[in-house]
């Protein structure tokens, strides 16, 4: 469980020769992740894209939503064999955002 609105990084570590791909789902299906750079990196709370692939192969997401809940896989593989890490995200905060 994560609190509303506050950056989260989901890992995922893989070694292998040759080294493996990396493919994230969400809710099963593909997700399309931009790789973080300087550009979209968080900057006083303020982002280019919210969701980002990090050089780690992690995922960051810089403002958690509650659209953003679910399951999230991470399907390594190569010549050899595969893996797979599995991620539930709920994410807890308030409904109704008052001004």
């Amino acid at each position: 469980m994560v609190l509303w609105r506050v950056p989260l990084r989901l890992g995922c570590s893989a070694v292998g020769q040759p080294a493996p791909t990396r493919r994230w789902l969400f809710n099963d299906e593909a997700l399309q992740l931009e790789k973080a750079s300087e550009s979209n990196t968080v900057v006083d709370g303020d982002t280019g894209s919210r969701v980002v692939l990090a050089s780690d192969g992690s995922i960051r997401i810089s403002s958690v939503r509650r659209n953003d809940q679910g399951r999230y896989r991470c399907v390594v593989s190569n010549p050899y064999g595969g893996d797979e890490i599995s991620h539930h995200l709920l994410v807890h905060g308030e409904r109704n955002i008052r001004f």
